[in-house]
């Protein structure tokens, strides 16, 4: 009997220990910096386990326009204060000197950060920002030799 309530003590002893280690829930702001130090690496594998599944997609499609390279470097995010209400989170951070923000939700009972495109991850947050407005330039400069030429 002596044995048996040895093994037991240790057996639960063990499920508790194992149980205060286990993997923590992380809160919307280590999810964030997670996820936009990732992507800043051009780590996009890492970034997507951080990311809600309505992003995927894109971060799909900036991977494939970047090459798998990054812009950057996780040295260039600081990440500042969250502001957390209720299944949704704001998360303050500047880039290389830029204040930014990303949105968080809760999908499954964990943080992810909400990277859409067409969206913004903030106050010029959006990483796309630069591919579009360059395509937005391409435009303009092809419909105006279009309209000299017509012109002519």
């Amino acid at each position: 009997m002596t044995r048996t309530l040895k093994v037991s003590a240790i057996a639960i002893i063990g499920a508790m220990v194992l149980w205060a280690c286990g993997s923590k829930e992380l809160g919307p702001k280590e999810t964030g910096e997670k996820f936009l130090k990732a992507l800043a690496e051009g780590d996009y594998a890492t970034a997507k386990n951080y990311a809600s599944k309505s992003s995927q997609e894109s971060l799909d499609m900036l991977e494939k326009m970047s090459g798998g390279e990054s812009s950057g470097s996780a040295d260039d995010i600081v990440v500042g204060e969250v502001k957390e209400d209720g299944e949704k989170a704001t998360l303050a951070y500047t880039e290389k000197g830029a204040e930014k923000t990303l949105n968080l939700v809760k999908e499954d009972d964990a943080w992810k950060a909400q990277f859409d495109k067409g969206g913004d991850t903030g106050s010029n947050g959006n990483p796309l920002d630069e591919v579009s407005d360059a395509i937005e330039d391409a435009m303009e400069e092809v419909v105006e030799e279009t309209s000299e030429k017509v012109a002519e």
